[in-house]
């Protein structure tokens, strides 16, 4: 009943018709070339093409997505677990929780250094009250060591468009350190 809703608002703002089930479909190919991505982003970031694996399935709707997702990564290989749905839960209530933040400074390093503490500061801090918003909570996790926060700039040298994620060093924010970390990482 929802779909066929879903399928009229759909079609209102299209020039043809379609059915319920061109929606559905075009629903888990949205869902598969999300994966597909994904997969491809992680895999091909550590220098491996995923061609030359198997895809692991994992979740309680990985079968009904794993010969398309194979299939748009070139890969000839599926590994299904009998209890992928089940190991997925368990790796969900097992994991860490993560809280991610981005912000744009685009200014040369130096002369900004205070301004790139200042940010990453508000970043943290701002997740670390997204994840743990009670006061009290947030006080007994880190007396505990078990909050922990990584620090990374997106760095590129004036004139080009290569970044890279450097951690960011502790303490001062020095410029040639971060110059020499990059430098690393380029040739690494």
């Amino acid at each position: 009943k929802k779909f066929e809703e879903l399928t009229k608002v759909i079609n209102a703002d299209l020039d043809k018709e379609l059915s319920v089930e061109e929606v559905a479909m075009s629903f888990i190919e949205v869902a598969n070339e999300t994966m597909c991505r994904a997969v491809q982003n992680v895999t091909e970031t550590k220098g491996y093409r995923c061609a030359e694996h198997t895809l692991s399935v994992f979740g309680g709707a990985g079968g009904q997505h794993a010969c398309a997702v194979a299939r748009k990564l070139g890969m000839s290989k599926i590994y299904a677990h009998q209890k992928a749905s089940y190991l997925s839960a368990v790796g969900i209530g097992m994991s860490d929780l993560v809280d991610d933040r981005l912000a744009p400074l685009r200014r040369p390093l130096k002369g900004n250094a205070e301004a790139v503490l200042a940010l990453t500061k508000q970043l943290v801090e701002s997740s670390v009250a997204a994840l743990i918003p009670n006061t009290a909570d947030r006080q007994v996790a880190e007396k505990e060591g078990i909050l922990s926060v990584q620090r990374f700039l997106s760095v590129r040298f004036e004139g080009t468009t290569t970044a890279l994620m450097i951690k960011e060093p502790e303490g001062v924010v020095d410029v040639s350190t971060i110059e020499a970390i990059y430098m690393s990482a380029l040739e690494g």
